[in-house]
């Protein structure tokens, strides 16, 4: 069986990930328990006015995702697939 990969050499990648993925966020996240934000300077810094509405900017980010999506989608279908 050639093709079949070694079970237990996919399992150490997993875990590695795994563990990798976890260490990153404990440092991340012992990181980010040390900063504070500054002190606002004037009321006005505090309500600052909404710019736009928030359901377009949502919309324009899920269009630019899709429209990512789908060129990349192509670029792999058409460079990376098998050749027969």
């Amino acid at each position: 069986m050639a093709g079949e990969p070694n079970r237990v050499r996919t399992l150490f990648a997993y875990a590695a990930m795994i563990a990798a993925t976890i260490g990153l966020y404990l440092f991340v996240r012992g990181r980010g328990e040390l900063l504070f934000a500054p002190e606002p300077t004037t009321a006005a810094a505090v309500h600052s006015p909404v710019h736009g509405s928030t359901l377009a900017t949502v919309l324009l980010a899920l269009a630019a995702i899709i429209t990512t999506a789908r060129a990349l989608g192509w670029v792999f279908k058409r460079y990376l697939s098998s050749r027969r």
